[in-house]
């Protein structure tokens, strides 16, 4: 056993039993044991860096919600590493099952079948058939042109949770568009 580990180890019983004051410093000291680690885990996988930075929160928001539940006799280093890697993966997946589909191509007023005039009325007509949720991400993704990072920092979600209220918004406007052009 190495020494870090050996470390890392007695920082997690130290946390267990240890004085409220002092187990903040004693997370930080893991966290900043292997957060570099973390973050190249997932970057080596997602290779976008506010998502390695998600996954590295999340991990250590996992580690330190299972703390007490993680056997300290096993490698630490390695249960943060694989589920780092699991948490890059999924995003992956979920970005990857993603509609491929041109933002402009989703608003293109002229081919709305509906005689609607007023950008303003465009997305009332919009909000009908999304959910609260899913229009607002639509809002903040065309309106204010915001990043699927930013949307979820700005309403406090998950980044997985805000590309799936995207989709699902998009496959609606989708089939609400294409229900518009058979009646043509």
């Amino acid at each position: 056993m190495n020494l870090e580990n050996q470390k890392v180890r007695q920082l997690l019983k130290e946390i267990r039993v240890g004085n409220p004051d002092t187990v903040h410093m004693k997370y930080k000291e893991i966290y900043d044991t292997y957060s570099r680690l973390i973050f190249y885990v997932s970057y080596e996988i997602l290779r976008i860096r506010q998502d390695a930075e998600e996954v590295v929160n999340d991990t250590f928001i996992s580690f330190f919600n299972s703390i007490n539940d993680i056997d300290e006799t096993k490698n630490i280093k390695y249960w943060l590493v694989t589920t780092a890697k699991n948490k890059a993966i999924d995003i992956k997946r979920r970005m990857n099952s993603r509609s491929l589909i041109n933002d402009t191509d989703i608003l293109d007023i002229d081919s709305f079948a509906s005689p609607i005039t007023h950008e303003y009325d465009i997305f009332k007509e919009i909000q009908r058939y999304l959910s609260e949720d899913e229009y607002a991400v639509i809002i903040y993704r065309f309106i204010y042109n915001m990043s699927f990072h930013n949307i979820a920092k700005h309403l406090d979600a998950n980044i997985g949770t805000v590309t799936s209220r995207y989709s699902r918004a998009i496959k609606k406007l989708i089939s609400l568009f294409n229900a518009e052009e058979a009646k043509k």
